[in-house]
This record gives C-alpha cells, sequence and structure tokens, in this order.
C-alpha cells in the first residue's frame, strides 16, 4: 500500500487507540509522511542572509523521539512529564534532513552544556513542584518523561504561528501521548498555553519558562 492510498484521518484514528509510546509514534511517523499541508506545520530556518526559510522537503519524515529518558518502551508509574516546544536539531541536520533521534535520552549524561541546562532545570523544577505529587521523593529519572509538542524539530528560533499549527493538526496524537505517560503533573517550559487550550485540562499542569529562556 502506497503512502496515496493512506488516510491521514485513518491514522489519526488509529493513533487515539495506540496502546503504547512505540505504536504511536509508529503511526506519528506515517502521519507526517503523509500530510499534505506539512508546510504549515513545518518550522522555519535561518538562512545565510538572516532570513526564515522552510527546511528541505525530505523534513517532512522528520521525527524525534521522546517520552521515558530511561529504559525502553514500557508503560511504568511517571511522575512528572515535562513539555516542551521542540528539539533543535540545527547542528544535526542544517538542510532539513529527516531526524530520528531522541537528543536528551542521547545525552542524558549531561556532559554538553545544552544538556547541563535542560538537565539542572528539570531537577530543579521538580523539587519546586515535589509538595504536589503523591510520590514525594527525591529526583529520579525513572519516575519523569519528556515530550515536545513539534515532532519534527525545529531550527532555534521557535516559529509560534508554525507551532500553533502543528499542535492543532496534531492535538490527538499529543494528547493520547499523555495519556499513556499518564504523569502525575505536567511541568510546561513555554509551552503552557498549547498544552491547556489545544491538549488537555485535565492534569495539575505548572507553567515555567523554557529553560534557556535566559540566555
Amino acid at each position: 500500500m502506497g503512502e496515496n492510498s493512506i488516510d491521514w484521518n485513518e491514522v489519526e484514528a488509529a493513533a487515539i487507540k495506540a496502546k503504547n509510546l512505540s505504536e504511536l509514534f509508529a503511526l506519528w511517523k506515517v502521519a507526517h509522511s503523509i500530510e499534505k499541508d506539512y508546510k504549515n506545520t513545518f518550522p522555519r530556518k535561518k538562512t545565510e542572509n538572516g532570513k526564515l526559510d522552510f527546511p528541505g522537503e525530505t523534513f517532512k519524515d522528520s521525527f524525534c523521539w521522546d517520552g521515558y529518558v530511561t529504559g525502553n518502551d514500557v508503560n511504568r508509574k511517571i511522575v512528572a512529564l515535562y513539555v516542551f516546544r521542540e528539539s533543535n536539531v540545527a547542528d544535526e541536520m542544517p538542510n532539513g534532513e529527516k531526524n530520528d533521534t531522541f537528543w536528551l535520552k542521547e545525552n542524558i549524561a549531561g556532559t554538553k552544556d545544552d544538556a547541563k541546562v535542560y538537565l539542572g532545570w528539570i531537577k530543579e523544577k521538580y523539587e519546586n513542584y515535589r509538595n504536589s505529587i503523591s510520590y514525594n521523593k527525591k529526583f529520579s529519572f525513572d519516575k519523569i518523561a519528556v515530550m515536545n509538542l513539534n515532532k519534527r524539530g525545529g531550527y532555534g528560533t521557535v516559529d509560534n504561528a508554525s507551532l500553533k499549527n502543528y499542535v492543532i493538526k496534531y492535538q490527538h496524537f499529543l494528547k493520547r501521548q499523555i495519556e499513556i505517560i499518564d504523569p502525575e503533573i505536567i511541568i510546561c517550559g513555554g509551552t503552557h498555553k498549547h498544552v491547556y487550550k489545544n491538549i488537555l485540562k485535565c492534569k495539575e499542569i505548572f507553567d515555567c519558562k523554557h529553560p534557556t529562556a535566559w540566555r
């Protein structure tokens, strides 16, 4: 069966019933590949003259994995889910090539400067909101999950219009991911308005600035 014969809405309907993240992400990647108006949900990247432009067409199939930051895709008790806007793939995919990585999981050791910023922020926010969760124990990577709203990734400067379009287009995929992870609390890194307005309103959601917002 070719891509042209697959209906996007049917893929979305299947995603809503996905039993785990692996199943959901497999369907999500198909949805990316057959999305017709994908330029509406594409991030922009800076050109040599400083203007913003679309990455290459192959970037349509890009997919940045996220979810559980340790172990494999086994449903488990998750205390806190951190929601960010998009993974920065400017260094890995400068010309809009297809991406297929989980950046934070690959850098969990925290040796890179950017990883240190993110991991430090994650631990800090966990401690800030520990009194709001029943687990109420010290931070552990086994008890957290991370997700980006735009699963294709972006180029450092978030295009808010495109991000909004992506969240609306893939809101049922995003909602299903949160349902599968089923965290006690959600900690947003500059994403609260998207999560609350377009995805769900039933979880305890904390609004924070993005960990690199100060730089």
